[in-house]
């Protein structure tokens, strides 16, 4: 990859992973799509994974009807 790639390669929808926190985030997003979660977009309720700084938490919010 020359400087200009992302060091962890791209997400889902070309979401680019430029460090170990980024591609932490992904994993998350992962579990959660193969839970049968949406993300959330303008036109549908679902999850968001935000991450912090190094060495806090990821917040994750999820809009919708309870399972």
């Amino acid at each position: 990859m020359s400087g200009d790639e992302p060091k962890f390669g791209y997400g889902r929808e070309h979401r680019p992973l430029w460090s170990e926190r980024d591609r932490d985030a992904e994993q998350v997003r992962d579990v959660l799509r193969r839970a049968g979660l949406s993300e959330f977009g303008e036109d549908r309720d679902g999850f968001v994974v935000k991450g912090g700084e190094i060495g806090q938490p990821f917040a994750v919010a999820f809009t919708g009807p309870s399972r």
